[in-house]
């Protein structure tokens, strides 16, 4: 995969040896005859770089569109295309491998659109930074195994300039997590268990109170005591025990491996080194995850 990325291609494609992927019938054929349309003559910078293997560790994915029972949906290779920038603004996009043909232009404006429509999952990174992971198919793939072969490309190219390489996760679900754990009184989080146990265990707790009123306000979505609105203040008074929380489920607290990206990268030789407070404050992340992402390095050199 190395010398593949070393290419001077601004957009290239590399197949993914282990990761078999199927789509069904009715799908492979409307990208083929959408293909067919926007034929483009062969140019010189279309060329792609190719590896390819064999192995027995593959997964298999059907459009619900399709019967999952047809062979012929079948593709028994996947590609990884690049598109962007080559250490700048990019995306890694996981395609079946018949998408698309070498000869197609991949500047128009259709094929994008048609790329776009058929990836299984994809990656976005900036310089040596990479997030937004993706998997379009959550319902039917293994996340990390879609998203997985994207990661280790990205890192190629965000460590070719000696920088060293980290990514912003997504803590979709820590919200939920920790609502669970608060009605559980504590269970299921080390950090919970701990304040709860300071708050019954002094007389002197109202720090420990304000905080953890804080934090649950977060979790929730409702004001704390005395509070009519959900404001600034109470994501500032929270941030240190929200923080710890957001740490704690970014390291594989939460059930089932629920901060999944989190998970992704950690699988990818990254490590978790702090949290950014606030880094998402759009209405729907801030109900999901309190705002909070996990920063993450790549620690295996």
């Amino acid at each position: 995969v190395a010398d593949a990325l070393r290419c001077s291609f601004r957009r290239r494609h590399i197949l993914v040896p282990g990761l078999d992927a199927a789509i069904g019938g009715i799908c492979s054929h409307a990208a083929s005859e959408y293909m067919r349309r926007v034929h483009r003559p062969y140019s010189s910078w279309s060329h792609r770089s190719e590896i390819t293997a064999s192995s027995s560790n593959s997964f298999r994915w059907y459009s619900p569109t399709a019967p999952c029972h047809s062979d012929r949906s079948l593709i028994p290779k996947t590609k990884i295309h690049i598109q962007g920038d080559r250490y700048g603004s990019r995306e890694y996009m996981l395609l079946p491998s018949a998408v698309p043909p070498d000869n197609l232009d991949l500047r128009d404006a259709e094929v994008s659109a048609l790329i776009r429509k058929y990836r299984i999952a994809s990656v976005r990174a900036n310089r040596n930074v990479l997030f937004g992971a993706k998997c379009n198919f959550a319902d039917d793939i293994d996340f990390i195994k879609a998203c997985k072969p994207l990661v280790k490309a990205a890192l190629v190219d965000a460590g070719k300039h000696g920088e060293q390489p980290r990514a912003l996760a997504a803590l979709d679900g820590l919200c939920d997590w920790v609502t669970t754990c608060i009605e559980r009184e504590g269970k299921g989080s080390k950090v919970l268990e701990s304040i709860l146990q300071e708050i019954k265990g002094s007389e002197n707790n109202d720090e420990a109170i304000a905080l953890y009123e804080a934090a649950k306000a977060i979790a929730t979505g409702k004001p704390r005591p005395g509070h009519k609105v959900l404001g600034a203040g109470t994501f500032r008074d929270g941030r240190p025990l929200w923080e710890k929380l957001a740490r704690e489920y970014a390291e594989g607290a939460g059930d089932n491996g629920t901060a999944r990206e989190s998970e992704l990268y950690r699988q990818s030789g990254m490590e978790v080194v702090g949290i950014e407070h606030l880094a998402d404050t759009s209405e729907h992340y801030l109900r999901t995850a309190g705002g909070a992402m996990a920063s993450l390095f790549f620690v295996h050199i």
